[in-house]
């Protein structure tokens, strides 16, 4: 979950699987002349869409921050508690969306822990970490070897293409955290890769407008794009306990996240 929060409007939650769709409507609009193709195009834009799908039962089922009475951020939620949610939504994709989508949704989780620094050494996150990455490291040696020995994914299998899929990945759930949280002002989000290598992307707000985002230099393949989930208004709290509080967020008004983008 995380929380888009800006000054004379209600805070929103949005679900992590409802942003990662916004990152499945990036990644299916995406590709010109400049940025390349995306390939193979269903199974990376499948991976894009549904990299949250091991948030499904806990968005079910939130958890309360003691620190602030309210749900917990995807930022804020203890790694003992994160990493097992990720490896068993990659267990999820492996079983239901196939072996590639597996892989990059692996992929996608192990970049995660580094993106947000180490836990401290000894501690039950920091432990947590260590096997998710240890088992996750051993699914994707199987699932490559796999993968490679399959003339339908041999090409998409070498090295240089899962490497170019896992930044495009990256590069949209980047995008789509900064389209949900709300831009109000400019955001750069670098080493997204293009035709001939690596590029940075910047999003800015027009007129600090987060709902019209400006994109520089523009990667999709149509001359703009609406892009658009589902939140929720945030409770006001706090809340004394997990009950409560996932009452109150049963309850709240349902609203839409948008934005259009266009060239810069």
């Amino acid at each position: 979950m995380l929380f888009r929060r800006l000054a004379g409007r209600p805070a929103v939650a949005v679900p992590q699987p409802a942003h990662a769709w916004i990152s499945g409507q990036l990644a299916r609009a995406w590709g010109n002349q400049r940025f390349g193709a995306v390939t193979p195009r269903e199974a990376v834009c499948l991976a894009a869409e549904q990299h949250d799908i091991g948030w499904l039962p806990w968005e079910a089922e939130p958890t309360r921050d003691p620190a602030t009475g309210l749900p917990y951020s995807f930022t804020s939620l203890p790694r003992s508690v994160h990493a097992p949610l990720w490896a068993r939504g990659v267990d999820i994709a492996e079983a239901s969306l196939g072996r590639y989508v597996a892989l990059l949704i692996s992929l996608h989780g192990m970049g995660i822990y580094v993106r947000f620094g180490k836990s401290p050494p000894g501690s039950a996150d920091a432990a947590a970490v260590e096997a998710y990455n240890a088992s996750e490291s051993r699914r994707q040696e199987r699932l490559l070897a796999s993968l490679a020995a399959d003339p339908a994914w041999a090409e998409a299998s070498r090295p240089e293409a899962v490497e170019r899929n896992r930044a495009l990945v990256l590069a949209w759930d980047l995008m789509s955290l900064i389209i949900c949280h709300g831009l109000t002002d400019a955001r750069e989000v670098a080493e997204v890769p293009d035709a001939h290598g690596l590029t940075t992307v910047t999003l800015t707000a027009i007129d600090g407008d987060p709902e019209r985002i400006a994109v520089d230099p523009w990667p999709f393949s149509m001359p703009q794009l609406a892009v658009v989930c589902e939140g929720k208004v945030l409770p006001e709290g706090p809340f004394a306990d997990d009950a409560l509080m996932r009452s109150a967020l049963l309850a709240a008004p349902r609203v839409e996240v948008r934005a259009v983008l266009t060239p810069r």
